[in-house]
């Protein structure tokens, strides 16, 4: 498998790989892996449905809404980034 990174210049920074292991642990979560509890009350794994007769199926993604870096008065790089989660029926 290879890496993807959207948008690209997230490719080779620190944020980049962390909204890799961010969202392999999100699907980790999905895919029922019993090394985790669920964060959420009522969350879900793909392995809580009974496919035959819930026919949902959907997907979740993490997403920078809004990043920006800010200066601090003593000359201090402070990174801000605002995140969300999405998620969607197949």
């Amino acid at each position: 498998q290879v890496k993807t990174f959207g948008p690209p210049w997230l490719k080779g920074t620190r944020i980049g790989e962390v909204l890799f292991q961010a969202d392999y642990h999100l699907k980790e979560l999905s895919m029922g892996d019993s090394l985790f509890e669920q964060p959420a009350i009522g969350m879900r794994n793909c392995w809580d449905f009974e496919w035959k007769t819930e026919g949902w199926r959907g997907r979740e993604w993490f997403v920078v809404k809004h990043a920006k870096v800010l200066l601090s008065s003593n000359g201090v790089l402070l990174p801000h980034v605002e995140m969300g989660v999405e998620a969607r029926e197949q």
